[in-house]
């Protein structure tokens, strides 16, 4: 006769009622022979997944060394239930469990949801031990949901229940929740132990909360729990990782035992500081202690230097250690050092490193590859990056890895195309927020708003919320290619989702509102991020609009702090004077300069770099090589700017006299350093010179030229007139050629802008419009082409109108060539007034008295008309007209121009 059974309420239906699908049929038991007999479908079901399980372990062999018993008891699963004896509840417990175990341990969740079900169907009662059992399956296959569930309505929950929650929260990431379930667990009355304090430490460490965990290590005392290493440890490195190596220190000194991990952890700690004098001084101390440092040790000391950008130092005590038989560089080392490298900049060592690993047999990780991707991605490097992305392929565990892939989908995005960036993203079977953010980024940046707003849209219905850096990306995205209008509406989602904007955020929302001209919404984002009085906050806000180019926002951001009544310290003054670069703004740089030698902020090399730039932007070039001499000493930066300098100002020669300099005192070039070389020998017409570097970069200095370097290339030839040899040495470049490129080959050859312009069009290459820039009386006024919004503009035309009429008398001809639209003659002539750069200089003849020099920024470069007129213009004035464009200098002096005719 059948009887059938009833679960215990309230644990009814809970494993058949999973959200994973549709609800599993309830199994019916018969008693017989005093077992419940189930029928065959969890049979079948359960010799199915075991001969599954069978199969994949007999192929990898990654099981063949279990016991036979457990063998047995994992291949007859469905058996034990089917021949379990009810009357025998410790066997039937100790049944459960041992299958349980087993379902955790091969990562089988499909058996171990039959074997609830069982447990439910039969009336099973769930004591402590089975509960925990059970929700340690569950926690440890990460099911969050189910394991919550069943956490709440568990009777009892011992700290082995607890500490499966917890361990779970941690590993997911979900470090408040995993905290908050500690305070739980002590009002609960249970007492943490060994396996609950490195967790807590881990989440203190992870959120940088060093409050919440001292008070955890507090209460860890009170109660009289000492500890076993592994939890000395976990407090270690949580209070390093804090930023508190002070308390790491105190406690260190006061253990009684110190293995070589805890003397590793400070190490490490000193290290990523910077204290390498208190970092060797422990190396040291662990030496008298009888403890040998070992890899860990070094790696330690040299990733340090590394991160501080000390590349040189770490080389050095690599090779000191490379003759001992305790050291030798391993993956670990490599990857610091090419880090090192990438995240200061030095984009190109990090190549040359990484070639260096791979002939040295030494195989890669994923961190050394996403490191050397991004340096592809830095320096525009297409083929080595494709190359690096196809030895990936060859490895299977590198191209699936989301690191590589995220680094691949930004490659893509920035340096080849926005097509396979968004198939290697599609790719991508479990996304994080890295991934979308990446791709956002790149359509934003690339111009294809739609496509990021569908993609952001899409984002957010699969449930990923977007966070600071998604919206900053679009933000940043949309202002460098001029669409303001849309940064602002994605500033406007995100403060719609309670989103609090940072410093970029804020930046990139000033330049948006730049423009649109919405000067309102500007003094409101001004007075949003200006309410801390906070010298790091100040220097933040103006270093970010200096780098958007609201140089003049910047230097308005700087007077403004003597209001406030804060002091600029050395970093406001590096941060403000590119500022006054872009701007041309010579007194002001000078003022700047008197202001840094007063106060004694010229102690470091990037305040003197920054001065060489500005003196140099500024027409002052006589200047920025008297600082580059009397600097005492130069670093590679220094030889760059001046180098670039020289090339602004048409001193091709002087500029490769630098370099030759350079290479003698044994400094490295890198990417920049050629770029600034070849723009150089562009400016003075030095074709040979140009070949020669452009060649000596992969013969003599093992660096692929990038993006850069070809449309310096491009440029030099255009300027010479081989039109046709640089149209084809663009067809056989590595890489799709950018607005840089095209736009290089528009110097001298009008009669095919409409051509070029056209294609850029198509490909959707974005040209920013013409702008001009002058200093008049300490305040920077500027000037968009056909824009007559300026105040004085009658004042100005009237000028106009009076000096083309001087001009064309000494032989001036208006040349309408250089008039694009399809209009009539006396209209071309009439366009050609309302030049950026024609507006600033006449605005800067009535602002100032008669003879005064008038230093121009523009920010493309200067046309063939406004560059005839100029010298016309300085001769009838008798003024020094100064003018920079984005390529060079021209010096106008009473009808000649430095460059000689040569741009």
């Amino acid at each position: 006769m059948a009887t059938t059974v009833t679960p215990f309420a309230h644990y009814s239906g809970y494993a058949i009622q999973q959200s994973r699908g549709t609800p599993q049929t309830p199994i019916n038991l018969h008693f017989q022979s005093g077992k419940w007999r189930p029928l065959t479908k969890i049979v079948r079901e359960s010799e199915n997944v075991s001969k599954i399980t069978e199969t994949q372990q007999k192929n990898d062999g990654s099981f063949a060394d279990r016991s036979v018993a457990d063998s047995g008891v994992w291949k007859n699963a469905a058996t034990l239930l089917y021949s379990m004896d009810f009357t025998n509840p410790d066997e039937c417990c100790e049944t459960y469990a041992v299958i349980l175990r087993k379902c955790r341990k091969f990562g089988n969740l499909e058996l171990g949801l039959q074997v609830h079900t069982h447990l439910i169907v039969c009336g099973v009662e769930l004591c402590d031990f089975l509960g925990s059992q059970l929700l340690e399956l569950y926690c440890k296959l990460g099911c969050v949901e189910d394991a919550c569930n069943l956490f709440h309505k568990m009777p009892e929950r011992n700290v082995f229940s607890w500490t499966s929650m917890m361990e779970m929260y941690c590993r997911v990431g979900d470090y408040k929740e995993t905290i908050s379930l500690y305070y739980l667990m002590i009002a609960d009355g249970i007492r943490p132990d060994h396996f609950v304090f490195p967790k807590i430490f881990k989440a203190c460490s992870e959120l940088k909360d060093y409050k919440v965990g001292k008070n955890v290590y507090d209460y860890m005392l009170r109660i009289g729990f000492e500890g076993n290493a592994y939890v000395r440890r976990s407090f270690l490195e949580m209070f390093i990782k804090c930023g508190r190596i002070d308390i790491a220190k105190r406690l260190f000194e006061e253990m009684k035992f110190k293995d070589i991990f805890m003397w590793n952890m400070m190490v490490s700690g000193y290290a990523s500081k910077g204290d390498f004098r208190k970092a060797w001084r422990c190396i040291r101390e662990m030496k008298l202690y009888g403890v040998v440092p070992d890899q860990v040790t070094w790696n330690s000391v040299i990733a340090g230097y590394a991160q501080k950008g000390q590349v040189d130092e770490a080389f050095k005590y690599i090779s000191q250690l490379s003759d001992s038989e305790d050291y030798k560089l391993n993956v670990v080392s490599w990857t610091s050092l090419i880090t090192g490298h990438e995240h200061n900049g030095n984009s190109s060592e990090a190549l040359l490193l990484f070639r260096k690993m791979l002939i040295q047999g030494v195989p890669p990780n994923s961190v050394t590859i996403a490191s050397v991707i991004s340096s592809c991605t830095y320096l525009s490097l297409c083929l080595p990056g494709k190359e690096i992305h196809g030895y990936c392929v060859k490895r299977d565990e590198l191209d699936s890895d989301l690191l590589v892939i995220n680094s691949l989908v930004d490659f893509y995005a920035k340096c080849w195309s926005l097509k396979v960036a968004c198939r290697k993203f599609n790719e991508i079977k479990e996304k994080d927020l890295v991934s979308w953010n990446t791709m956002l980024s790149g359509y934003a940046s690339g111009g294809y708003y739609k496509e990021a707003i569908e993609l952001l849209n899409e984002m957010e219905a699969q449930g990923v919320e977007p966070d600071i850096i998604t919206w900053n990306g679009l933000i940043t995205g949309c202002t460098k290619t001029g669409h303001g209008k849309t940064a602002l509406e994605f500033l406007y989602r995100m403060f719609k989702m309670g989103i609090e904007p940072n410093l970029t955020s804020l930046s990139g929302a000033l330049a948006a509102c730049s423009q649109v001209k919405d000067l309102k919404l500007g003094k409101e984002i001004h007075g949003y991020g200006l309410s801390s009085k906070d010298v790091i906050i100040w220097n933040s806000i103006i270093a970010a609009c200096s780098q958007s180019r609201l140089g003049v926002t910047a230097l308005n951001l700087l007077r403004d702090m003597n209001l406030f009544n804060i002091k600029p310290d050395m970093v406001t003054m590096v941060s403000v004077l590119p500022a006054c670069s872009r701007l041309a703004a010579l007194y002001q740089g000078k003022e700047i300069h008197q202001f840094i030698i007063r106060h004694g902020l010229n102690t470091g090399n990037f305040v003197w770099n920054a001065l060489i730039d500005m003196y140099g932007r500024c027409g002052s070039i006589q200047k920025s090589r008297s600082i580059f001499d009397m600097m005492p000493h130069k670093d590679l930066v220094s030889w760059n700017v001046m180098i670039s300098m020289y090339g602004m100002h048409g001193f091709g020669m002087e500029a490769i006299s630098i370099f030759q300099h350079l290479i003698a005192t044994g400094v490295k070039p890198n990417h920049f350093t050629f770029t600034n070389l070849l723009s150089a020998c562009s400016h003075s017409g030095l074709v040979d010179e140009g070949w020669e570097y452009f060649q000596m970069m992969k013969t003599e200095h093992h660096m692929e030229p990038g993006i850069e370097q070809y449309a310096c290339m491009v440029d030099l030839m255009a300027r010479a007139g081989h039109f046709d040899e640089s149209l084809e040495f663009i067809k056989e470049m590595p890489f799709e050629p950018n607005a840089a490129v095209w736009g290089s080959l528009l110097a001298g050859r009008w009669e095919d802008a409409d051509k070029i312009r056209s294609l850029m069009k198509d490909r959707r290459v974005m040209k920013s419009p013409g702008c001009s820039w002058i200093e008049v009386k300490r305040k920077v006024h500027s000037f968009i082409v056909g824009d007559t919004s300026h105040p004085m503009m009658e004042e100005i035309l009237l000028k106009m109108e009076s000096l083309y009429v001087q001009i064309k008398k000494i032989g001036y001809v208006p040349d309408t060539d250089y008039v694009l639209q399809n209009v009539k003659e006396e209209e071309k002539e009439w366009s050609l007034c309302g030049h950026s750069e024609k507006l600033a200089l006449t605005f800067g003849l009535i602002s100032t008295p008669a003879g005064s020099p008038l230093r121009i920024i523009k920010n493309l470069r200067i046309c063939g008309d406004c560059h005839t007129a100029t010298k016309y213009i300085s001769k009838v004035e008798g003024s020094e007209i100064i003018t920079r464009d984005n390529y060079r200098f021209h010096h106008f002096v009473q009808g000649v121009c430095s460059c000689g005719d040569y741009w």
